[in-house]
């Protein structure tokens, strides 16, 4: 069971090289962990940045088909993007909902997550704007619960405030998610 694990890796968990520096690396589990030797050693930067609720933590694939290889977790780090303007300001977004950013290379971190869609939407992107250091964009998921409505924003103060960006403008077809994976 995810919730007996010390680390909470799925198949899927992101690897993302610092535009700054290619040494340094990150990969994520329910944490950032970074390593700037290829992976000898590593240092987990930040404290669990998921919404981590005891009742969502389940085997695999329960109840209808064990999933035998362990590798579908719900509250690990889904996306992690470290801004190309500013060296230590990193953005992540987990599959159960909360968006977390740190300014100063993971000695603190700030729950930044829009108040909208609700939560255990999957954050499925986050994109740093590479012109302005505060911007960024972020699209959320829900369609495995049931909303199929799409879900994109935009952030011009390093997660403060974010206007949601509705469907419907450049073509984008409402209750259609997909665009936002494009």
């Amino acid at each position: 069971n995810p919730k007996d694990r010390a680390y909470r890796f799925q198949r899927v968990a992101p690897i993302h090289v610092s535009p700054h520096n290619p040494s340094r690396v990150y990969h994520t589990s329910q944490y950032v962990h970074v390593t700037e030797n290829g992976g000898r050693t590593w240092e987990t930067i930040s404290p669990d940045l998921t919404a981590f609720t005891p009742e969502t933590q389940v085997v695999s694939g329960a109840p209808i088909t064990i999933d035998v290889t362990g590798e579908e977790h719900f509250s690990v780090i889904y996306e992690i993007q470290e801004s190309p303007l500013e060296v230590g300001v990193i953005w992540v977004g987990a599959n159960d909902g909360p968006i977390h950013l740190t300014r100063d290379n993971g000695k603190t971190w700030n729950d930044v997550t829009p108040p909208e869609p609700g939560p255990h939407g999957r954050v499925q992107n986050i994109e740093v704007s590479p012109h302005d250091p505060a911007k960024a964009y972020a699209a959320v998921l829900r369609y495995q619960l049931g909303d199929f409505e799409p879900y994109a924003f935009t952030t011009e103060d390093y997660g403060e405030t974010w206007t949601p960006t509705r469907p419907g403008g450049y073509g984008t077809p409402h209750e259609h998610p997909g665009w936002l994976t494009c």
